[in-house]
């Protein structure tokens, strides 16, 4: 076989394997860094956030875009749980994957306010954080919602595409036994 050949096969298993998100973040595994605009100018570093989290607190990440149907289900859900435990030591952040050019931060943050979402909004518009927890695909496309529950010590411990209420009481029974 030719070294051309070879190196072909090797692309293409390559591209498959990324293509069908193979090395995605799953549950146990510890949390990608984050370093984000958040709407208010200010910046999120996940490092910096780890320093302030202590031992039983819990922070979700909520992957979303305002075209995304079932993210205006899941939101207003984790808005509850925050508004709940939040005391507790519990925190969420909603990450935009949307374009600006489609949608300004000003209308995510219009969309937010308008299902009743008030924790911190991130802008992730290179949709670096998209791509670094499987959410976004080589191509530029994002699997949505998705859902990142994190421990103090930067591990996922809960992992999830898509709405699901069973997500939503998994949460409830985590940070409720703080």
């Amino acid at each position: 076989m030719k070294r051309n050949s070879k190196l072909k096969i090797i692309t293409s298993i390559i591209i498959l394997l990324l293509s069908n998100n193979i090395w995605s973040i799953k549950k146990n595994d510890e949390a990608p860094s984050i370093l984000l605009k958040m709407y208010d100018g200010k910046t999120f570093n996940l490092r910096s956030h780890m320093k302030s989290m202590k031992s039983n607190d819990f922070t979700a990440f909520a992957f979303f875009s305002v075209t995304c149907k079932p993210c205006k289900k899941e939101l207003p859900e984790l808005q509850k749980l925050f508004d709940e435990y939040s005391d507790k030591g519990f925190k969420v952040f909603a990450i935009s994957l949307d374009n600006p050019a489609d949608n300004s931060p000003e209308q995510v943050k219009e969309f937010l306010e308008s299902i009743n979402v008030s924790f911190p909004l991130m802008l992730d518009t290179y949709k670096k954080a998209g791509k670094a927890y499987g959410i976004v695909k080589p191509n530029g496309e994002a699997v949505l919602p998705g859902l990142f529950v994190i421990d103090s010590n930067r591990k996922i411990v809960i992992e999830h595409i898509g709405y699901s209420e069973k997500t939503i009481q998994e949460i409830k029974d985590l940070v409720s036994k703080n």
